[in-house]
């Protein structure tokens, strides 16, 4: 398995940078196309530093209040592998226009490629907490993101209706 080269600082810092103004180029063209046709466009939570653009979930929420009418797919495994809490990123975008989740396990502290997008129940993600906080809420959905054979997806839906 390859891992992705390490930067440095700078050009991380300006990787980062280009990719958030090339991004906030295409949404700003295509917001208003999805818009005027009914359609909510989001962007996933994705906030690992060295892989993707955004240094954490506050700069995600600053760049999404900065293209109104953009909604937001949280990724439970990826920020729970980035060590956040699902309940503080919620709180933390909760202004925002929560649309979806993509709901797969997470383990901490293993490659990026090892430790997310796991089968419910096999990582430490509290899915009871992240359920509750959407009880009465059908605005919000929710889709399976799991890596691995058809069975991973029946024990992940498994999981999910023991949670209680």
């Amino acid at each position: 398995m390859s891992k992705l080269p390490l930067l440095d600082e700078d050009d991380s810092s300006r990787r980062s940078v280009d990719a958030k103004e090339r991004l906030r180029t295409i949404l700003s063209s295509w917001l208003p196309r999805f818009q005027d046709s009914g359609i909510t466009l989001s962007l996933e939570t994705h906030v690992t530093p060295h892989v993707f653009a955004f240094a954490g979930i506050q700069e995600f929420r600053d760049f999404v209040l900065s293209l109104p009418g953009l909604g937001v797919l949280i990724d439970v495994s990826h920020n729970h592998y980035d060590g956040y809490d699902i309940a503080e990123v919620i709180a933390t975008l909760k202004p925002l226009r929560i649309t979806g989740f993509h709901l797969s396990d997470a383990v901490r502290g293993r490659e990026l490629r090892d430790g997310t997008h796991l089968v419910l129940g096999k990582g430490n993600v509290d899915f009871k907490s992240v359920l509750e906080l959407f009880e009465d809420d059908d605005t919000v959905y929710g889709a399976l993101e799991v890596k691995g054979p058809a069975r991973g997806i029946t024990d992940s839906l498994a999981h999910l209706c023991t949670i209680k």
